[in-house]
């Protein structure tokens, strides 16, 4: 019934009468009208008054008739419900949201589901469902589905789903319509989980790229630790010094330019503007530093770059990699969420769309949110039959003939149905690129070969714009071993083209998991790539926490950079340590070291390195060194700067590495402070490096080894011969003259590099003579050789030594004893025999060559004279067998006045008184005075002088003689000349 339209013919006039003759020709006196309150129009109960009025007015019906109404209490509002109802009976409902549960359970009793159903489903569901009929035929309706469906899918419904799309069904059955052609509103909201996904996705990816950009940022920087970037910023400090300058200072502290790099300092210094330099020869000056940092780097500071390289330091790198992963893991886990968590994290961008839903929209929000209503509803909807698609899967299909390139883990329920809808073309173009389909072919790898080829080699072809796929696939398909197997071996180049992608950690991990150990024997390209990725990167790839047999790594040959760097990865780190698979470093010793000796020997790695190694490490890290001793020459020990006390046994150990080159081994040696004791178990070809670097104890069994060795160096011997440390011990030592040592002796005759006092000292400890002067001897050598005694005097000596009369008077002087037992061989000529008493020669040697001059030399050389008369006066020579003239000259010419009055004391017989009185004469005075008449000369009172005054006295030449009261001899000569005098 209907009161719309007042210009419509009233209800009355066209069927009052009809109503009026039912009741007159029938005993009915209750009319009962439900259900009009669903119109909510209070309008038409006026007009069913009006008809109950005219009914009863009639007076062809006997009995009263009365209509009963059935509505809701909400129908009039105020007080108009009990002004319009002559009678009104209230009626208690039977059902509610509060009792509806029981309902509910009444209905799953009824047809025995109590045990299928989640009770606890029921029970929060049941509080949306408050009338008795809408749930009575919810489980009707349920009872019809599940018996069809069930048969069809063998059991794998969930029951608590599909009473979720029935109630959908019977709350918005026009909706539900719409859904099987994936329209209307709740088709629109399920339609929106893949908006949803990559709404969270994309978050994610910007919070990996901001974690690779940091992370490509730091590796960037050049220097790989805090020491390197410490060593380029103290350079540049240095570079600033003046000439003359070797170190600065700061708050009273000198740091000299060697150790500004670990000086405590150092980031003090390099962040102030002003300090001081200091040196030896220039004083304390000013030193600006101001802009230092911007010649380094004129984009970022000390401090900036610093930051970067620890954050890209191992545990920063762990850490980034670590937040990269998960971040990773949970994109692909979007994927596996349940439906309903994502709408539920998605709620706020689904808000239009569940505000379309009106009053259903809190039921359906429960439904949807709590996961009873989800993409898995076509399995609810319609009975099953083959080649079947879910949504997902025809959307999938849809996009690849839209030519759109799906994720790599969009869902695919039915991949086997799919790949039959799929081209043979498809699984050669990016469309093949999902890990459901891939999953699926590789569990029916026989069946699939084509198509898995056709895949492999899409992948191969374009293998930079497969990588999320991969990524995808690595993390959550169910064949990868099976997958990378294939892909490698239909692939030569995919471990070379997979380490230079940026997924290339997960890549090399996968590999070396999934390939058979012999793939990894052979050498090929795909080894070298993945020994050189793993040798650099090892971390990187143990951070993904993909586990693969660590002896795989051995069997590749790579070499660990950083030891510290894989540090967090125990395991790995142990057998990288036990079988030697790290480059040797410091760096990485120490972290050897320090797990196996104590904090001592930890200290002396600075100044002993080696001699340390030797005697505390473990036998693999000295098999390691041992095996690669001139990476730890030149990585460790040339380059520490306070290594300078290794021990003899160690240095001598280190000179024996025959694979190792000598310019490595000759740098190590010459820092030591050790010096050998001996040249014992040392290789020759290191003698003439210790002897230059004075690394070699001065003794002459040492030097005479060294003469005997092919490699000997003339120069370094005469150096190390020159050095006053080895000069001082050496001239202390003597050495025995044997056919060993002969070679020394020549060596130092004929060194014409020696000065001429280290020859003399030299030639001094010379235990042998030689025949000759050397050949290219100059004049002033041959001297010194002649004086030292190391020249025999034979004809040859003598002939070379007569070209210089000091040569010959050195030599004969030297050979003295020879030259005396053999004059009549050797003719001297006088001048050398002045010579000869000029040296120092016994009395003896020097008379015998006296006695060789003649007297007319000897009167016609005062010199000669001079030198001959303290010989004769000290001698028993009978002075008057020589003649006057002999006499007169060494009397005259011999000093002090005490030696010539003695030896005219003794010859003075052998002279006539003119004669006397000339010798007299042409002494000093007062001595000459004597010779004169009528004079009275007083002498000393001396044992000679008395002498001299008797014999004068007695031979007549003076009248007397007397001693004074002051004890002089006073001496009287005649007035005049005796006669016959």
């Amino acid at each position: 019934m209907s009161t719309d339209a007042l210009d419509k013919e009233s209800i009355l006039n066209r069927h009052l009468d009809e109503i009026i003759y039912f009741f007159q020709s029938t005993s009915y006196e209750l009319v009962i009208i439900e259900d009009l309150d669903r119109f909510d129009r209070p309008e038409i109960f006026v007009t069913l008054r009006e008809i109950n009025g005219l009914i009863n007015a009639n007076n062809g019906v006997n009995q009263r008739v009365r209509f009963l109404y059935a509505l809701r209490d909400d129908m009039f509002a105020n007080k108009d419900r009990t002004k319009f109802f002559e009678f009104i009976v209230p009626v208690i409902p039977i059902i509610n949201s509060s009792n509806s549960i029981d309902k509910v359970l009444e209905e799953g009793q009824r047809l025995q589901l109590e045990k299928r159903l989640n009770p606890r489903f029921l029970r929060e569901v049941s509080r949306y469902l408050d009338d008795l009929r809408l749930i009575k035929n919810i489980f009707n309706e349920y009872a019809t589905y599940i018996d069809n469906l069930e048969q069809d899918e063998q059991g794998d419904l969930d029951p608590s789903k599909l009473l979720a799309i029935l109630i959908y069904k019977n709350i918005m059955p026009d909706d539900f319509e719409l859904l099987h052609q994936q329209k209307g509103k709740i088709a629109t909201i399920l339609q929106r989980y893949d908006e949803c996904v990559a709404v969270v996705e994309a978050d994610k990816q910007a919070a990996i790229q901001k974690i690779n950009e940091g992370a490509a940022e730091a590796e960037a920087q050049h220097p790989r630790n805090l020491k390197e970037l410490r060593r380029i910023y103290a350079m540049a400090i240095a570079d600033r010094l003046n000439d003359q300058c070797s170190g600065v200072r700061i708050r009273n502290v000198s740091v000299h330019v060697s150790q500004l790099t670990d000086h405590k300092l150092f980031e003090e210094i390099l962040s102030s503007e002003n300090i001081q330099q200091y040196g030896p020869q220039a004083g304390v000056r000013s030193l600006n530093l101001s802009g230092v940092q911007s010649d380094v780097d004129t984009k970022l500071s000390y401090a900036e770059r610093k930051e970067l390289i620890e954050r890209r330091s191992s545990e920063s790198k762990a850490e980034a990699a670590k937040k990269v992963q998960d971040l990773r893991d949970q994109i692909v886990s979007l994927r596996r969420l349940r439906f309903s968590d994502v709408l539920q994290a998605n709620a706020a961008t689904l808000d239009g769309d569940l505000a379309e839903l009106g009053e259903n929209r809190n039921l359906m929000e429960y439904l949807l949110f709590e996961g009873f209503l989800d993409d898995t509803y076509y399995q609810y909807i319609s009975l099953f039959h083959s080649g079947r698609l879910s949504p997902a899967d025809n959307n999938f299909l849809k996009k690849i003939r839209g030519f759109k390139n799906p994720d790599p883990d969009f869902q695919i329920d039915n991949p086997a149905e799919v790949i039959v809808e799929m081209r043979d073309e498809d699984f050669q173009r990016s469309y093949v690129l999902n890990r459901h389909l891939m999953d699926h072919m590789l569990e029916n790898p026989a069946k699939h070969k084509a198509r898995i080829d056709h895949a492999m080699k899409y992948i191969a072809d374009n293998f930079a714009n497969a990588q999320d796929f991969l990524e995808s696939y690595y993390t959550s398909g169910k064949r990868v071993h099976e997958f990378v197997e294939t892909l490698s071996g239909g692939w030569a180049g995919f471990a070379e083209a997979a380490v230079e992608t940026r997924n290339a950690p997960n890549h090399v991990a996968v590999i070396m998991k999934s390939l058979p150990v012999s793939s990894f024997t052979a050498k090929s390209g795909q080894n070298s790539a993945l020994r050189d990725y793993l040798s650099d990167h090892l971390v990187d790839v143990l951070n993904t926490g993909i586990d693969f047999e660590l002896g795989r790594l051995k069997t590749l040959g790579i070499v660990v950079l950083s030891l510290a760097e894989i540090a967090e990865h125990a395991s790995a780190s142990k057998y990288v340590v036990e079988n030697s698979l790290y480059r040797v470093t410091y760096d990485n010793i120490h972290r050897v070291m320090q797990a196996n000796v104590q904090v001592q020997a930890l200290k002396a790695l600075q100044t002993q390195n080696f001699s340390t190694i030797l005697s505390y490490a473990p036998e693999y890290l000295r098999q390691h060194i041992r095996g690669n001793f001139q990476t730890y020459l030149d990585d460790v020990l040339l380059p520490l700067e306070d290594n300078t006390e290794e021990n003899l046994d160690a240095i001598r150990a280190a000179l024996n590495y025959s694979d190792v080159t000598d310019e490595s081994l000759t740098a190590f040696i010459t820092k030591q402070d050790a010096v050998f004791e001996n040249l014992d178990d040392v290789p020759e070809r290191f003698f003439s490096s210790l002897f230059e670097h004075n690394l070699v104890k001065p003794k002459w069994s040492n030097v005479i080894h060294y003469m005997g060795v092919e490699e000997f160096n003339g120069e370094v011997l005469t150096a190390f011969l020159r050095d006053n440390d080895n000069s001082k011990p050496l001239l202390a030592e003597k050495y025995l003259h044997n056919d060993e040592t002969i070679a020394v002796s020549r060596f130092i005759l004929k060194n014409e590099d020696l000065s001429d006092a280290e020859l003399k000292e030299y030639l001094a400890i010379l235990p042998t003579s030689f025949k000759d002067f050397p050949d290219d001897a100059n004049l002033g050598r041959r001297q010194i050789l002649a004086a030292s005694g190391v020249i025999a005097l034979n004809t040859n000596s003598f002939s070379t030594a007569a070209e210089d009369d000091k040569i010959i008077a050195a030599l004969l002087v030297r050979r003295i004893t020879d030259y005396l037992k053999d004059k009549v061989n050797f003719a001297v000529e006088e001048r050398i025999l002045k010579l000869l008493l000029s040296a120092n020669l016994t009395d003896a040697q020097k008379l015998s060559i006296i006695l060789d001059l003649s007297s007319s030399s000897v009167a016609a050389d005062a010199e000669l004279a001079a030198l001959a008369g303290p010989i004769l006066d000290r001698s028993d020579v009978v002075l008057t067998d020589f003649d006057f003239s002999y006499l007169s000259a060494i009397v005259r010419n011999t000093r002090p006045i005490d030696r010539q009055i003695s030896l005219l004391n003794r010859c003075h017989e052998k002279m006539s008184e003119d004669q006397v009185r000339q010798v007299l004469s042409e002494l000093p005075s007062p001595y000459s005075t004597i010779a004169e008449y009528w004079v009275y000369p007083r002498i000393k009172n001396t044992e000679q002088n008395r002498i001299l005054a008797d014999w004068l006295q007695n031979r007549g030449i003076i009248s007397s003689w007397s001693i004074t009261f002051l004890g002089e001899i006073r001496v009287n000569t005649f007035r005049r000349p005796r006669e016959g005098a």
